[in-house]
């Protein structure tokens, strides 16, 4: 295989590359460990997952714990608003 050919078929294996090369196009100054911080806090508090497959980390939505997450955001969102309703 041709080393442009290689190139070409490694780039559409996966479309989480195309988003990642979108997304540092957009965002030219973005440093690689912004992003991996931002997974690790996702992970930290359990709306990501990881776990080893083969010797390899993978990472994964956490289905109950982003639920919760959720939950957690609209209860703080609701007491907020009911809180400046008060104020007002």
């Amino acid at each position: 295989m041709s080393a442009p050919n290689q190139l070409f078929q490694s780039m559409l294996s996966s479309e989480i590359k195309g988003d990642l090369l979108v997304l540092f196009h957009k965002n030219p100054g973005l440093i690689d460990s912004a992003i991996q911080a931002d997974v690790q806090d996702m992970v930290n508090v359990r709306i990501l997952g990881t776990k080893q497959i083969g010797g390899r980390e993978i990472i994964f939505l956490d289905r109950s714990g982003d639920k919760a997450a959720q939950e957690t955001i609209m209860q703080y969102l609701k007491n907020l608003k009911g809180r400046q309703g008060r104020s007002q």
